[in-house]
């Protein structure tokens, strides 16, 4: 029997685009604080208030973007070694029936597993892992269950297992 393909690893927008998010904070906060220097030049409690809240916001936006553009070549880096594995397929391959499956039933709740053959999958929607394995769908419904015939392709970060292809028997 012929297995069907329900998820494969594909690369979407690259996580350095979240720098334009953050870019525009740290221009929000910091030209805020700018027109109301000077549009209000009364001194008053409230003015510097708005002014503080300015400078707070682009501040932390600030850091934010400093910590992210520190870690673009580990980024960039990671894309690239998972892209490279991809083209020369160099990937494992587990094969067998899904068991210990934990399922999140709501959101909120962080990590689902489960184990092929004593290879063990854990899992986040809410922690990146560079677009692998799962996009959780939102009617709450599992992609997998306990007894479930699959094909797994992944490939193996430190610790942590990138899910490439899941593939399952009808």
């Amino acid at each position: 029997m012929e297995y069907t393909t329900i998820f494969e690893f594909t690369f979407g927008s690259s996580n350095l685009f979240h720098l334009i998010g953050i870019l525009l904070f740290v221009l929000t906060g910091f030209g805020f604080s700018f027109f109301i220097k000077r549009s209000d030049k009364k001194f008053s409690m409230m003015r510097q208030f708005k002014i503080f809240f300015g400078y707070l916001l682009g501040g932390i936006a600030l850091i934010m973007l400093i910590v992210m553009i520190v870690n673009i070549p580990k980024i960039i880096s990671s894309e690239r070694d998972i892209k490279e594995k991809m083209e020369t397929r160099d990937f494992l391959i587990v094969q067998g029936k899904v068991e210990n499956f934990v399922y999140r039933p709501e959101r909120g709740t962080v990590f689902e597993s489960f184990t092929v053959e004593n290879v063990t999958f854990e899992y986040s929607e809410y922690i990146s892992n560079y677009g692998g394995f799962p996009e959780i769908p939102d009617n709450n419904e599992p992609l997998l269950e306990n007894g479930q015939e699959v094909r797994i392709s992944y490939i193996e970060k430190g610790q942590e297992k990138l899910i490439m292809k899941v593939e399952v028997k009808p």
